[in-house]
């Protein structure tokens, strides 16, 4: 499953076909309407439209809370600084884990 994007249509130069291909969570793919898609945690594991992007993994969240109609804006980041989202991410899981253990009485880290 997916969000489909509203707004203004994408449209090739000239007529594509792909075989199928891998994709993960995060991947947007223009379907032959021009509405862009972007594939999420229930996606299939394959497909044969272009892609023109992947949401990075440390975003993923914001996007499944992203309410119906709410507006989404994009820009580009470097494997770098979505390496360092995620790592930053995992961090504060981690920190929130071991805050809860501590005030229900545990003493261990997850």
């Amino acid at each position: 499953m997916g969000y489909r994007l509203a707004g203004e249509t994408l449209s090739l130069l000239s007529p594509l076909e792909l075989l199928s291909h891998g994709i993960v969570p995060g991947t947007v793919q223009v379907p032959p309407s021009g509405q862009p898609i972007i594939q999420l945690a229930d996606a299939n594991t394959c497909g044969g439209y272009p892609k023109i992007a992947t949401v990075i993994e440390a975003d993923l969240w914001r996007l499944a809370q992203a309410p119906v109609g709410a507006r989404l804006r994009f820009s580009a980041v470097s494997i770098k600084a979505s390496t360092e989202a995620l790592r930053a991410n995992r961090q504060q899981s981690h920190d929130f884990i071991a805050a809860r253990n501590l005030m229900a009485g545990e003493q261990r880290t997850p």
